[in-house]
């Protein structure tokens, strides 16, 4: 939903129940590894702050800049624009260090690594069923192309960091024996997936995982794999394609 200030999506109502339901499963008195990160965060949002209350005597807008917040529905202005979006960073920053304290016990993460199974094969499949389908309907709006780009990201992280689990042979019997079925959908719904920013994002992950891993068995025969995998879907999928070679193609 457009709004004067962006747009509002859905996970922003649902981020707030969460922060509630995180904040209660918290054991009280924990310690975790989390917390020496917890500074880098506070100063981060500090320095963002910041810059955006002097981003206007840093810099002059032009009439194009100003004409292009006023076209958004109000007078939002960039200090406000940008006060507002790191608002929305810091609680949904919140929200992951939360998790990451809730998940005190083997059993929490055991249970946590089952639910980011369930939601990336549910987003795989649902973007790989609806294809191109899907895009053809849609505009180049910058909106679109927002929501695709996040989507795309989502699928990035969680497929390197569940594949880095499985890797590393954490998760239970159950999940490890079920996990690549899932890797496969997870992967064909990302390569479908709009928004390119998931590939940056994709290897990057994987460029992590060979340096923490080198040449294991389970790295060559993961990386052969998703080589084969995008030669294959290159072949086969037209729209896969066209990414690609727009993306490979595009003057730099």
């Amino acid at each position: 939903m457009a709004t004067s200030t962006g747009s509002l999506q859905l996970s922003d109502f649902l981020i707030w129940p969460y922060l509630i339901l995180a904040f209660i499963a918290v054991p009280i008195g924990l310690r975790s590894h989390v917390g020496r990160i917890a500074p880098l965060l506070c100063a981060f949002v500090i320095w963002a702050v910041v810059s955006t209350l002097t981003v206007s005597d840093r810099y002059v807008y032009g009439g194009d800049v100003v004409e292009n917040f006023g076209a958004m529905g109000g007078d939002v202005g960039p200090v406000t624009f940008g006060l507002l979006k790191i608002a929305k960073l810091f609680v949904y920053g919140l929200a992951g260090v939360l998790t990451a304290r809730a998940l005190a016990g083997k059993q929490a993460r055991d249970t946590f690594d089952w639910s980011l199974l369930a939601a990336g094969i549910v987003t795989g499949v649902s973007l790989f069923a609806l294809g191109s389908s899907e895009r053809s309907g849609q505009s180049e709006s910058g909106i679109t192309y927002s929501a695709s780009n996040g989507i795309s990201v989502m699928m990035a992280i969680l497929l390197c960091y569940l594949t880095g689990r499985y890797l590393t042979g954490q998760g239970s019997t159950r999940w490890r024996l079920l996990a690549p079925f899932g890797f496969a959908a997870m992967a064909a719904g990302f390569a479908l997936s709009d928004g390119r920013g998931g590939w940056i994002a994709a290897l990057a992950g994987a460029f992590y995982i060979f340096i923490r891993l080198g040449f294991s068995r389970h790295v060559i025969v993961y990386g052969t794999v998703a080589l084969l995998a995008i030669v294959y879907l290159y072949n086969s999928q037209p729209d896969f394609k066209e990414q690609v070679d727009r993306t490979l193609q595009q003057p730099i």
